[in-house]
């Protein structure tokens, strides 16, 4: 009997140990769990900002470059319309000006009709300096209309920005939630 009652303590003490180990391990290991759990959610952050500030920076780069390169190409279009017909305009005023010359030596008569012919050229010239004024108005209103569009590429950069961030903030939150579970 008594053999049997030191047994059943000696048992009982056993079983005791037992649970007392296994909850200890339980509470260790849930805290591992734990902190596996934060960290790999902190790593999980820093890479979706690092992945966030890469895919706007190069978002705004792209947009940027593209405006920057129609840009040139509609300056560089517009100059290079402009200086072809600026050099034709004044080559062209230069040979009048010696046929000018030239005829006032000639008779009367002759040299005032080719005043009026060149009179007429002149004119004629003039309309076409005015075209080329309106011409430099216009690549300035382009200039204008690309700088709107370049603003509105921006809006829209922050729009897409402001996006990213709401959708960042989203998945960290089921992230978060899925963590906790």
């Amino acid at each position: 009997d008594r053999l049997e009652g030191i047994d059943r303590e000696y048992e009982l003490r056993r079983i005791l140990e037992v649970d007392t180990t296994t909850r200890a391990f339980e509470s260790r290991l849930n805290k591992y769990r734990q902190a596996i759990a934060e960290d790999a959610q902190l790593e999980l952050k820093s890479q979706m900002d690092a992945f966030q500030r890469t895919q706007m920076v190069q978002v705004r780069m792209e947009i940027e470059e593209e405006f920057r390169q129609k840009l040139s190409e509609r300056q560089q279009q517009l100059e290079e319309r402009f200086q072809m017909r600026l050099e034709a305009l004044t080559e062209r005023e230069n040979h009048l000006r010696q046929k000018e010359i030239s005829l006032s030596q000639a008779e009367e008569n002759e040299a005032f009709r080719l005043r009026q012919k060149l009179q007429t050229e002149s004119e004629f010239l003039q309309a076409q300096s005015v075209l080329l004024k309106q011409e430099r108005e216009q690549l300035k209103r382009e200039r204008s209309r690309l700088s709107e569009e370049h603003r509105i590429h921006e809006q829209t950069i922050e729009t897409r920005e402001k996006q990213l961030v709401l959708k960042q903030d989203a998945l960290e939150h089921r992230i978060h939630q899925e963590v906790k579970r």
